[in-house]
């Protein structure tokens, strides 16, 4: 599904260039579960924005499911992005003035929804648990039902990939791990995840741990890929 082949992203930085990943090749197979770990400027977002296509690679090359993604524009990337990959980040990224259900529906509104779009919300709420809070603003939700509405709106659209950047940053350490039992549960159901955490006891939810160091994979110990603890499987989630 993910093929990172030779990938390295430099900025612009007060006259001269910075390397935030560099050299990165790393791929990910349909129906796995990896996690990318490393400190706080290891290059984690910045590989996960690629990944994402929220962002492009300065060298190298990226192919998604087949499709050379360091070759699309704007335009595609933004279709790609809709039909293909759900985002969970560590700060919502709720709507404020809009309810539970409306922030689920706001992916639909990009593409044809149908006649059964009203349905795959509730379908969706239901999976997380937050149905019954449907008609709730952000503000009088939890930050872990706030989280729970982000994910229902991550999979509104059936994607095959689910990225997820710090998904229990702002959680306390019981909410995190219920968080982390939904993203095993949705993996299950034959949802790729990968997910980027400083933490490594979250990465343990992975059947596959990647590291990131001053943004190079990091080859010694254990940050090599692990074997895959769950079976992928073929059927994404309904």
């Amino acid at each position: 599904m993910i093929h990172l082949e030779h990938v390295t992203k430099t900025f612009d930085g007060f006259g001269s260039p910075v390397t935030a990943i560099h050299d990165v090749s790393l791929h990910v197979d349909a129906g796995e579960f990896v996690a990318i770990v490393g400190p706080s400027g290891s290059g984690k977002s910045t590989l996960l924005q690629i990944l994402g296509c929220l962002d492009v690679p300065s060298s190298g090359r990226y192919r998604l499911n087949g499709s050379d993604v360091s070759s699309l524009d704007d335009d595609a990337l933004s279709r790609l992005r809709n039909e293909y990959i759900g985002f969970v980040f560590q700060s919502f990224n709720l709507i404020p003035r809009t309810t539970a259900r409306e922030n689920v529906e706001t992916p639909l509104l990009y593409g044809a929804p149908g006649n059964g779009a009203d349905a795959r919300v509730d379908e969706v709420l239901g999976r997380v648990g937050m149905l019954h809070r449907a008609k709730h603003y952000p503000e009088a939700l939890s930050g872990g039902e706030q989280q729970r509405v982000a994910i229902a709106r991550a999979i509104v659209n059936r994607p095959k990939l689910l990225i997820a950047d710090e998904p229990t940053g702002n959680l306390d350490q019981q909410t995190g791990a219920e968080i982390m039992r939904l993203f095993g549960e949705l993996h299950r159901d034959g949802l790729t995840v990968v997910l980027v955490t400083h933490d490594p006891q979250v990465a343990t939810a992975a059947g596959r741990v990647v590291s990131l160091v001053d943004g190079m994979l990091d080859s010694s110990a254990d940050a090599a890929a692990r074997p895959v603890s769950a079976t992928p499987v073929a059927q994404a989630p309904r």
